[in-house]
């Protein structure tokens, strides 16, 4: 479990560090996302970080699927 936390912990590490901040709205809501994904991840709570991560992941599909990407 422990490299489980140490990769999960890395990912959304390197998540936060992609975020562009220009984008000030956008950014600090992922932002505060990830950071919550990272707290639960840290916790070994893993349920509710994927939780997160898989509804951001389906929203952003169903966006894409709307844009017709």
């Amino acid at each position: 479990m422990a490299g489980d936390r140490r990769r999960a912990s890395a990912a959304l590490v390197e998540l936060i560090a992609a975020l562009d901040f220009s984008y000030e709205e956008i950014a600090g809501g992922l932002y505060r996302l990830y950071e919550y994904a990272l707290r639960h991840v840290k916790g070994e709570r893993y349920d509710v970080a994927l939780g997160v991560l898989r509804e951001l992941r389906d929203t952003w599909e169903q966006a894409f699927s709307a844009m017709g990407a």
